[in-house]
């Protein structure tokens, strides 16, 4: 049991020494890329294709709304005095 407590002192001692590779960041990193996964004021990349997606999607779906609309095709008219079935 202690054979394996030193050892595993000894593991944890070289993983304590070496650590993880640390990125430097210097005042000259930040000042050549103020904001480095913004790609506009407030939105990645990701989040500004999801939103012209979402934009284009919507407009489509409107653009048959609108036409239906023009072409009096989204509801029955309501132009005789008598009740149509």
């Amino acid at each position: 049991m202690f054979k394996n407590f030193g050892l595993l002192m000894l593991i944890l001692l070289a993983v304590a020494l070496v650590g993880c590779k640390s990125n430097e960041i210097t005042a000259k990193s930040v000042r050549s890329n103020m904001s480095p996964d913004l790609e506009s004021i407030a939105e990645m990349r990701e989040q500004r294709k999801n939103t012209h997606a979402r934009t284009i999607n919507t407009n489509w779906r409107q653009l048959w709304d609108d036409l239906d609309h023009i072409l009096l095709l989204d509801h029955p008219v309501r132009l005789s005095e008598y009740p149509i079935p």
